[in-house]
């Protein structure tokens, strides 16, 4: 059992049923925070059902009180911030996991997108709760700690075959549908910026987190599409060779190819 401050969490053995990948614990973890959500009033009640229930035709079901996918996502993209800075591979404590909010950032963009002021305030706070512990305080302002952790993540070739792993054993999705590592980091720049604006003079704004005036244009716009169109036309003027007119193949070429060469 570990205690912190404000949690304490357990590790229980139990004997699977099938072969464990190892990019997943081998226990079951059980945590309890005693933290209180940013808005109390505001939970959200999920329904819980029983697939045996289901099954044998009862009704075992029941309401769950959730709280909002907006603070989730802004705990995890803080959360994401201060693993990656912090993060040390050769500690025994050392967690490839942590990919798994790059992940779910991009699963919740909808939700995000939908009620973006609340979502900066709640990772303003979140990230005013991690500095508050030395473990986690990263010693920078969101936005430029977020810059920092982007930049680490798309130059280390470990997290693209981290996420690989975590997406192939966690994801429910067909194959072609799952989000790539390209498409959850262009994400993330993408989140970084909407969250530095009003926060820089106009000469700070200019600069992009990724030193490519077509992609520091997209990155000001509000949706992704414009983005993708902007690696896949990179990709391209950088790999000749490789052009074709077929959508689907400049696609594949994109999603295979890591992100970390842009």
């Amino acid at each position: 059992m570990k205690i912190g401050g404000n949690f304490f969490k357990m590790d229980i053995d139990y004997e699977p049923a099938f072969d464990i990948p190892n990019s997943l614990r081998q226990t079951l973890q059980i945590e309890f925070s005693y933290t209180q959500p940013a808005y109390a009033d505001d939970f959200q009640s999920r329904p819980i059902s029983s697939l045996l229930g289901n099954y044998i035709g009862e009704d075992a079901s029941f309401d769950v009180k959730c709280i909002s996918p907006v603070e989730t996502a802004a705990d995890k993209l803080s959360a994401l911030v201060w693993r990656v800075i912090k993060r040390d591979r050769t500690s025994d404590k050392d967690d490839p996991s942590i990919v798994r909010h790059l992940h779910d950032l991009y699963a919740l963009r909808d939700n995000i997108s939908n009620d973006f002021d609340q979502f900066k305030a709640l990772v303003d706070r979140s990230h005013s709760i991690d500095a508050a512990t030395s473990s986690r305080n990263t010693g920078m302002p969101i936005v430029e700690a977020a810059e920092a952790a982007y930049q680490m993540i798309i130059s280390d070739a470990e997290y693209q075959r981290e996420y690989s792993r975590f997406v192939s054993a966690m994801s429910y999705e067909k194959t072609h549908k799952r989000a790539s590592m390209s498409d959850a980091a262009e994400y993330m720049a993408l989140l970084i910026s909407k969250l530095s604006a009003g926060e820089r003079d106009d000469s700070a704004e200019k600069e992009s987190l990724i030193d490519s005036p077509e992609v520091s244009k997209a990155l000001s716009t509000d949706g992704l599409t414009s983005l993708k169109s902007t690696f896949e036309s990179k990709g391209e003027q950088e790999n000749p060779e490789t052009n074709s007119s077929d959508p689907s193949e400049t696609k594949n070429r994109l999603d295979k190819r890591s992100f970390l060469s842009y």
